[in-house]
């Protein structure tokens, strides 16, 4: 952290003589804006975009406390514990270490999860693909079991079982097991616990779920595979290429090797007329509606496909025939 340690220390020698003038004194604020000009500039050195956000979800965790917006932290007076807490924080992030994992909770859907690095980070897309789901069954009125295939840290299925209570139960399948148990604990800390559960698994041919699930069919399927092509890795940016789970990312050498296997899965695992959701990438939806009609038409039919925010169709809807 040498490289700002000389102008932390001028701050906290300067702090200390402020620490006991009112929090909007002219000195505490010409002192903090100051410290905001560098935050930002050095962010904006290290390629880090949203710099008002980041700066602003550190300092929260630094000092313990929400903030209810950025421009706030000018009226804070900070002492020399937390300004040194919030180095610890701005270094890592420096080092483009995911804001997620810097803080180790972040919002889904208006739900507080613990995430790590053993889990890919839900996106702001992820987020729209359940939303778009929940309106398909939120008027719904007859008890469901649900299946996710990937859980990570069990932001689909905190969702869904929060916004829809005819969801009896979600069961969660996931190859890295601090993933399951990061998925369990947020289930406990939601209190949805008891309509949830979660098993290791590596989904393969011909063995889909394991073996305390062999033979159960489920009402919906859904999942966030990966489905980034193996050699998009490389150009991805820093915080996922170096900090995110590269499992939930790598989909092999188009992109689709895991969502053909979940595509499979759905043919033995859902019931008449239940439904298979899928995140996909950019440009995937195609393909998946071709593999359906093509290798699946007797099980499988391909209904519908969602734009994100964008306007990429990358959400699609798949029925059990």
């Amino acid at each position: 952290m040498n490289f700002i340690k000389p102008f932390w220390s001028r701050f906290i020698r300067r702090s200390t003589k402020i620490q006991n003038k009112p929090t909007n004194s002219p000195e505490t604020k010409n002192s903090i804006t100051h410290l905001l000009k560098e935050w930002n500039r050095k962010l904006k050195k290290a390629g880090v975009g949203d710099r008002e956000t980041n700066i602003k979800y550190l300092m929260e965790n630094a000092i313990n406390k929400n903030l209810p917006s950025y421009d706030s932290i000018k009226e804070l007076e900070l002492t020399e514990k937390q300004l040194k807490r919030f180095e610890e924080l701005f270094k890592m992030r420096c080092d483009r270490r995911p804001l997620q994992h810097i803080v180790g909770v972040w919002d889904f859907n208006g739900l507080p999860l613990k995430t790590n690095p053993a889990v890919f980070i839900p996106r702001p897309e992820t987020e729209q693909f359940v939303s778009e789901v929940i309106r398909h069954y939120r008027n719904i009125s007859q008890p469901i079991e649900m299946l996710e295939v990937g859980c990570g840290s069990g932001a689909i299925s905190m969702a869904m079982l929060q916004s829809i209570p005819f969801i009896r139960s979600s069961t969660a399948i996931d190859c890295c097991d601090d993933a399951v148990q990061l998925a369990k604990e947020n289930a406990v800390i939601l209190k949805l616990s008891d309509r949830f559960q979660a098993f290791k698994h590596m989904v393969k041919e011909n063995d889909y779920l394991p073996q305390p699930l062999k033979g159960k069919t489920y009402d919906l399927i859904i999942s966030n595979p990966p489905f980034a092509r193996t050699d998009e890795l490389s150009w991805l940016h820093p915080e996922v290429k170096c900090y995110e789970n590269r499992i939930a990312l790598d989909g092999g050498p188009d992109g689709l090797v895991v969502v053909r296997l979940v595509i499979h899965l759905s043919c033995f695992h859902l019931r008449s007329g239940a439904k298979l959701w899928l995140e996909l990438g950019n440009g995937q939806s195609p393909l998946v509606k071709t593999i359906v009609n093509l290798k699946h038409a007797e099980n499988l039919r391909f209904l519908n496909s969602y734009k994100d925010r964008y306007g990429r169709e990358r959400f699609v809807e798949i029925e059990k025939t």
